[in-house]
């Protein structure tokens, strides 16, 4: 058999989900379910070139003589009810769209009591749910139905819900251009394109009615505020806060996807906020995470990144939070992929015995760590080997040949730049070996000589990676 859409949706499809379609199948459609229960015998992965097609019709079809356009025909009528039944479940899980396509079906039905009904069940649950992107469709929707039923275009009522309709279409165009003027954002910051849509005039009296005004849906007014501050000039502690007490408050209002979503921005912000460098936001990145946590907001389809998981690792040990790091790593690790899961841990336990000074224990953690085939991971690996290689020097427990041996092998790691790094970032990387290499020369030299404090003022003009670490240890010479 060739790979085919049919193929397709039931390696998609849960072992429960099969299940479930036979059982509906069984009840009006029997061929339709003996033809799913042969399938399932080349499940979950379904290859085509096993699936003989005569056998699959003998074993689907008992009696039947073998035609291949009659199990083609089957097939495709097999598709379209694994369709249906996906469109039905997603329904269910929505009721909102559910409330608006039966609106829509019985708008033009003789009984305008049952729509006039089920339009007010829709009202009321928009009043009433958790309030994400789409409920703007939802509202807008509600009331182009409310349009089109033949009650209201008999009694001359249009005029009130074509206002409605035309202010939750501005609320809907207004909360996405928000949204899309973050992503540009956040793309420029390392990819250079031209803007694909006109900017809005957001001092417009009646943009800032919408978002300010009553009754209005609170994911609008949180976008607006992380567009502001994404957008100001100067840094503002109290508009950060601002935003991050609201993003609190609202959480409850707000479905999940699109929590992450808002989540996402402000993390991003608060995270080049500390990088440009604004020190003071590291403690409010580790206030996100923690609340993010506390959330579940990092676990999506019960995964979680390996990369936010180090840098939640991180940014907890850089704060000398290590019980919450230890106690995220403990809660979480069995949402990281299998395939990246050993080393991820092994990498954040070495982070651990860093941030704890046991340099000899991070050393084994990460020689035991199979780097994967992420840039990200390997240059992380890379600062920690060093600075670990450093601080096992100053306490004595290597000579300095070790410590010039692993900046020889960072430096080469850098030159090679397999992973293809910007030259700026490999920059910062490069000069984190430098300090160390200087510190290493100054830890058996008098400190205040005039070179010395041309180093430090040397470390005060450079942009380096892990530069609040350099500090401390140019501060302990």
């Amino acid at each position: 058999m060739r790979d085919n859409d049919l193929l397709r949706y039931l390696r998609i499809l849960k072992k429960d989900e099969i299940s479930e379609l036979r059982k509906q199948l069984s009840q009006y459609k029997p061929k339709l379910a003996g033809l799913l229960k042969a399938l399932t015998r080349w499940g979950p992965g379904f290859s085509p070139p096993e699936i003989d097609e005569q056998q699959l019709f003998e074993t689907a079809f008992p009696g039947e003589s073998f035609n291949l356009q009659i199990l083609r025909n089957r097939n495709s009528e097999l598709k379209k009810k694994i369709e249906a039944f996906l469109v039905g479940e997603a329904i269910w899980e929505r009721p909102g769209l559910r409330l608006l396509l039966l609106s829509s079906q019985l708008g033009n039905r003789k009984d305008n009591a049952a729509f006039t009904k089920n339009l007010q069940r829709l009202q009321e649950h928009l009043s009433t749910t958790l309030h994400g992107l789409d409920s703007f469709f939802l509202s807008f929707n509600a009331h182009l139905a409310e349009l089109a039923n033949q009650a209201t275009i008999k009694n001359q009522a249009k005029l009130p819900p074509l206002f409605q309709a035309r202010q939750a279409l501005d609320q809907t165009y207004l909360t996405w251009h928000l949204f899309f003027e973050l992503e540009f954002d956040s793309r420029s910051r390392y990819i250079v394109e031209e803007r694909p849509f006109a900017p809005i005039d957001l001092r417009n009296p009646y943009w800032i009615a919408l978002i300010n005004g009553e009754g209005g849906m609170p994911i609008l007014s949180l976008y607006y505020k992380l567009y502001s501050l994404n957008t100001a000039k100067t840094v503002s502690i109290s508009a950060f806060e601002d935003a991050f007490i609201s993003l609190r408050s609202h959480a409850e209002m707000i479905p999940k996807s699109d929590l992450q979503e808002l989540f996402r921005v402000l993390t991003n912000f608060t995270i080049n906020k500390y990088f440009e460098p604004d020190k003071r936001f590291g403690v409010f990145l580790l206030d996100l995470y923690k609340w993010g946590d506390q959330q579940g907001l990092f676990i999506k389809d019960k995964v979680i990144s390996h990369t936010t998981f180090i840098n939640i690792t991180v940014t907890a040990g850089i704060n000398k939070e290590l019980y919450f790091a230890d106690q995220f790593i403990q809660k979480n690790k069995a949402y990281l992929l299998q395939e990246l899961r050993e080393e991820t841990l092994q990498f954040c336990y070495a982070l651990l015995a860093f941030y704890q000074d046991r340099y000899d224990d991070a050393i084994q953690f990460l020689e035991e760590t199979d780097v994967p085939k992420s840039f990200d991971f390997s240059i992380r690996r890379q600062s920690l080997l060093i600075r670990t290689r450093y601080r096992q020097y100053v306490t004595g427990a290597v000579d300095a040949s070790k410590v010039e041996d692993c900046c020889k092998a960072y430096r080469q790691f850098f030159a090679r730049n397999a992973y293809k790094i910007s030259e700026n970032r490999i920059n910062k990387y490069l000069k984190l070996e430098y300090f160390i290499r200087q510190m290493t020369r100054y830890s058996v030299q008098p400190v205040q000589s005039t070179a010395f404090k041309s180093l430090l003022k040397e470390f005060q003009d450079t942009k380096c990676i892990a530069s609040e670490w350099v500090e401390e240890q140019l501060k302990v010479l």
